[in-house]
């Protein structure tokens, strides 16, 4: 169903400044981040990688959960840290958005965020969008996790997209004019107590919370960070009206086709095939274990996979002339020759040779330099992962540039 949506909806009212002093913040944070990423990479990747040698049962099991969790919550708070410092308009790839809903609900769930409240998923499968994945998928759990801790473990969470088509008399949202045109609404609802006019003015500050004792660290910056990065996708976050009961948010975004986002994702995120096997990934990065530990989170989950290693971009380059990889994953910041210079003179070896140029997943913990970010927008033969990096996302973005090779 696609609705009509005209002067009735309520904006948001705080925007955020950017003056010297917040710019040095922002650049000490960015800094921080950085080299926490790096350390909590290990953090995160070993515990899994060691839980496949434990019996399914035992007190290791417990110590590695606890482990786990710790690092998990370091990487929130960082990646939190180098959203703020280092806000960027990010490449743009299409989402369904029927799949970034089931990640957030399922995240909630099995981070026990919503013990004691119905979490009700109603979406529509069919609306996609132009936007980074993390650009989607930050917000709207942000969102949830602050109506969450305003129902107090009491209530119901409700998670619903559709398509609306806005018109001249929507009201600006955060002093900018909504384009008329299609987008697509996703609406976060909860039953807990609405928001008062003093709490909206201040919503979106950064570190402003009304949860004074949440057990969350880092608390105050998911809404600030939301709207910065939902502004940088051309999309916007409306506060609801006042309700009897509950209170709702909603995210918009310009939507897309179906076709384009099917033409676009090709070779998608299915089961693995025979294809993979025998491919030869290469890493590139300058801090040992990095690379050691990349290496080995490939090899042990994607079977005949052989894995290459290089510590700077000139190596990759040269690794790349005899080996010939299917995929690079390599590292943005490093001596001798960096990330984007090396994708370049990848690029350029490939086209004098009439050689298959391969895919490349760049890895950083700084926000991505426009280059980058304009070359893996709209190719899906490419893809930026934000350090720390999960055993997951590692292996799925690696299987999808594979794919993409078939």
């Amino acid at each position: 169903m696609n609705e009509k949506l005209g002067g009735n909806s309520v904006e948001g009212r705080m925007d955020i400044g950017n003056d010297e002093v917040r710019e040095q913040l922002r650049k000490l944070s960015g800094h921080l981040a950085h080299d926490f990423n790096n350390l909590l990479t290990p953090l995160l990747a070993y515990p899994q990688l060691i839980r496949q040698d434990l019996p399914s049962e035992g007190a290791s099991r417990e110590l590695l959960d606890v482990m786990e969790e710790t690092a998990e919550t370091l990487a929130n708070i960082s990646r939190r840290l180098g959203d703020f410092a280092l806000p960027c308009r990010p490449a743009k790839h299409p989402v369904t958005i029927d799949t970034v809903v089931r990640e957030v609900i399922a995240a909630i769930e099995n981070e026990n965020l919503a013990l004691g409240i119905s979490v009700k998923p109603v979406h529509d499968a069919g609306i996609n969008v132009m936007v980074p994945h993390d650009a989607l998928y930050g917000p709207l759990k942000a969102i949830c996790e602050n109506a969450l801790e305003a129902m107090g473990g009491m209530g119901t969470l409700s998670v619903t997209a559709n398509a609306v088509s806005i018109d001249d008399t929507f009201p600006p949202v955060h002093g900018v004019r909504v384009p008329p045109g299609q987008y697509a609404r996703i609406q976060v609802h909860d039953t807990g107590p609405s928001m008062t006019e003093q709490v909206r003015e201040k919503a979106f500050e950064p570190f402003f919370t009304t949860h004074k004792h949440t057990k969350a660290r880092g608390s105050g910056l998911g809404l600030s960070i939301a709207l910065a990065t939902v502004r940088d996708c051309e999309g916007f976050i409306v506060l609801g009206d006042q309700e009897d009961e509950g209170f709702s948010v909603s995210l918009l975004f310009p939507a897309v086709s179906d076709l384009v986002a099917s033409d676009m994702t090709a070779g998608g995120t299915g089961e693995d095939t025979e294809d993979t096997e025998k491919e030869r990934v290469l890493v590139v990065d300058d801090e040992e274990p990095i690379v050691e530990l990349f290496k080995l989170m490939l090899e042990s989950v994607i079977p005949g996979i052989e894995v290459d290693v290089a510590r700077n971009g000139r190596e990759a380059i040269t690794a790349f002339e005899s080996g010939h990889h299917s995929v690079i994953v390599m590292d943005l910041h490093m001596p001798v020759m960096d990330g984007q210079s090396a994708f370049t003179a990848l690029s350029e070896l490939c086209q004098a040779n009439g050689w298959d140029m391969p895919g490349v997943i760049f890895c950083t913990g700084y926000a991505p330099p426009a280059g980058v970010k304009q070359v893996i927008s709209g190719n899906a033969q490419h893809d930026l992962l934000h350090k720390p990096v999960t055993t997951e996302h590692l292996v799925r973005a690696v299987k999808e540039r594979l794919r993409f090779k078939t």
